[in-house]
This record gives structure tokens, C-alpha cells and sequence, in this order.
């Protein structure tokens, strides 16, 4: 389950994001400090190199974040996506370490496009211009059609 060597944990640019490195494997983590520390559990799957985290790495890795984002008075939030595969084994590790969770928060899919789709919105509204994967976006239309490619590719 946990090996002997210890991993390299750092947090990314600005704080957000965090790089985990464990036996020469990496993976970088979602992880934000906006309204609190956010460990984002769905981001926890595949190491680097494209191959999946097994079940007990999982265990392991969210055990290590929570130990290492843990402050004197701050404890992290962890957002479990209801859609993973994954929720009772995050459920399961947080109820272990119940004391260094603050509390569990839960999103879907459909919650992650809807806010995908309002952060981009809103950005088009400024009038700046907005290009998602090399393509213009100049009306709402333009955004929902791009956005719909983009699920079906994720879909299959």
C-alpha cells in the first residue's frame, strides 16, 4: 500500500494545482485555494505516463495530500465527484482521516460543464475574444457548439 520511500510533493504556480511524485511516477493533482483548500478527487487517475492509479495509489496519494495541504488551523475540503468510479474509496479514506477533512463537497459532470461553460461565457462577454482549442468562439451559439464537440470526444 504505502512504500518505504517518500513522496515528492509540491504545490504548482500560485499555489494551484499540486505535482506528486512516487517510484519515479508522477501526476498533477487539481487542487485550488479558492474559498479553501480543494483537493479535487477526479483528478487523482492516471499518472503521467497515461497508465491508471490502482486503487490502493489512490488511497495513498489522497492520504499524502491531506497530510501535506494540513495546516496548524487549516484542514482541506475534498470535492468527490458523484459520476467517479472512484466516491466510495474517497468517501472511505475520508472517513478514516475524518480529522484532517474538513469536509466533503460534491460535484457531477453535469455541475462541471455547467460551470465550464459559465467561466466561459463570461470571458466571451468581456469582449476580448476566447479561442477553445484553436477555434474563435465569438457568440454563445459558437461556445455551446464547441463545447458539444468537446463532450461528444470525451463521451466516446
Amino acid at each position: 500500500m504505502h512504500s518505504s520511500s517518500k513522496p515528492k510533493i509540491s504545490y504548482g504556480p500560485r499555489n494551484e494545482g499540486i505535482h506528486y511524485e512516487s517510484q519515479g511516477r508522477t501526476t498533477e493533482i487539481d487542487f485550488t485555494r479558492l474559498d479553501g483548500d480543494r483537493i479535487y478527487t477526479e483528478s487523482i487517475s492516471k499518472w503521467d505516463d497515461g497508465s491508471p492509479i490502482s486503487d490502493n495509489e489512490k488511497r495513498a496519494i489522497l492520504t499524502d495530500l491531506l497530510l501535506f495541504t494540513k495546516g496548524w488551523f487549516r484542514k482541506s475540503v475534498v470535492v468527490i465527484n458523484t459520476d467517479d468510479p472512484s466516491k466510495v474509496l474517497w468517501e472511505a479514506v475520508c472517513k478514516e482521516l475524518f480529522g484532517k477533512v474538513k469536509r466533503i463537497e460534491y460535484t457531477s459532470n453535469e455541475d462541471n460543464e455547467r460551470t465550464e461553460r459559465q467561466t466561459y461565457l463570461a470571458m466571451l462577454n468581456t469582449g476580448a475574444g476566447l479561442t477553445i482549442n484553436d477555434v474563435s468562439i465569438d457568440s454563445e451559439e459558437k461556445l455551446d457548439e464547441v463545447l458539444a464537440s468537446m463532450q461528444n470526444r470525451t463521451n466516446g
